[in-house]
């Protein structure tokens, strides 16, 4: 993570300077209780900050311990201003700085913590921690599906960061309103897609398509911490939204993935984010819906075909005849045999086209 530093990380309250002023006339917080004709208690958290220091109490102060009623609304703002600094700082120490900044996220950092606080708050568009957290802690903790293998958990900051990138890529795309009917309708154009190797090709494409549908569909390399495959989700405008991450850099992953996705849209009235690693098996009905759904419009049932007309598992040239016949790609078929167990892992990769990311563009690897 970025190093940020040395300057230190707290705020000084109002009230250090009131013990000050206290101090040099020899007066007890009593004191300056009976010359404010307040209750001693409530005089004690004005010092200690719990209680604020408002214009009433301003003209107060000034006449009482000097200064103008500026400067001590002045001094009690930068306060509260340094409270809501540190405790978004809490949060913004946990997300993953450094490439969040490479990604282009976010610009450039100096060495100051509050430089952290200023790039993460313009970022996320928050005010304050409980602003974040109803937004995005709290909210992604509570209300997000979360698939991820027993082995690799999810960290909430790289998850919650990978997110907002997307909401703020989904909201700059033209997109028509949400139309479930026009969805169904460009499935096909969809899965012609997938023959098209270069991402930098079939990427625009599929966006053109699915905006046209009332979706923003999205690719967003995830950061380290965020082992998520894709996810369904609203922006805070509205916009149905899905968003991949690309994570086993083959279209076999990429093409299911998505239409996983645009399951849950369709059967699912998805409003939180649905996120999903699906390397992990899930008992939620829901995943398994939209792994039906993906399974039976993208590969058409191309995999039954293959596994109940041959008694012999099938030859790579049967794999090839089969994804030509259903106009997808070939990998797609792999990838569903591979799933199914029909054939192994190992099994007819080569037909797998890969991807590679070059900084934040998916680009083709290799060729099949």
């Amino acid at each position: 993570m970025t190093d940020i530093s040395f300057e230190p990380r707290w705020v000084s309250a109002p009230g250090d300077t009131i013990l000050n002023a206290l101090q040099r006339r020899l007066w007890s917080v009593e004191d300056l209780a009976d010359q404010l004709d307040m209750p001693d208690p409530e005089v004690r958290r004005i010092v200690i900050g719990e209680s604020e220091i408002g214009a009433d109490l301003a003209d107060q102060l000034a006449a009482i311990l000097g200064g103008s009623a500026d400067f001590w609304l002045t001094r009690e703002q930068r306060y509260r201003e340094g409270l809501r600094a540190l405790g978004l700082d809490e949060i913004f120490q946990r997300m993953p700085i450094d490439q969040m900044v490479t990604f282009g996220w976010i610009r450039s950092l100096g060495h100051e913590w509050r430089d952290r606080v200023a790039a993460c708050s313009a970022f996320f568009d928050v005010i304050d921690a409980e602003d974040w957290n109803a937004r995005y802690g709290t909210a992604v903790e509570q209300k997000t599906k979360y698939r991820a293998s027993d082995a690799f958990k999810p960290d909430e900051a790289a998850v919650s960061a990978w997110l907002r990138q997307a909401e703020i890529q989904a909201d700059a795309l033209p997109v028509a309103g949400w139309d479930p009917a026009a969805v169904h309708a460009v499935v096909p154009a969809l899965r012609a897609l997938s023959r098209q190797p270069d991402p930098e090709q079939f990427i625009p494409e599929l966006q053109r398509l699915l905006g046209s549908a009332g979706v923003a569909a999205v690719v967003v390399r995830a950061p380290k911490g965020c082992p998520i495959s894709g996810a369904a989700f609203r922006t805070r405008s509205g916009r149905a939204t899905v968003v991949l991450s690309v994570r086993h850099l083959a279209d076999d992953h990429f093409w299911f993935s998505l239409f996983h996705e645009l399951g849950h849209l369709l059967l699912h009235d998805v409003q939180e984010p649905v996120l999903d690693d699906l390397d992990s098996p899930s008992e939620d009905s829901s995943e398994q819906e939209a792994n039906d759904f993906a399974s039976r419009t993208l590969a058409n049932g191309v995999v039954s075909a293959l596994s109940t007309t041959r008694s012999t598992e099938p030859t790579m040239r049967a794999v090839v005849a089969a994804a030509s016949q259903a106009g997808i790609a070939p990998g797609i078929v792999v990838g569903q045999l591979q799933h199914a167990g029909i054939i192994g892992h190992h099994q007819f990769n080569r037909l797998k086209r890969r991807y590679r990311w070059d900084g934040v563009t998916l680009r083709t690897s290799r060729k099949p």
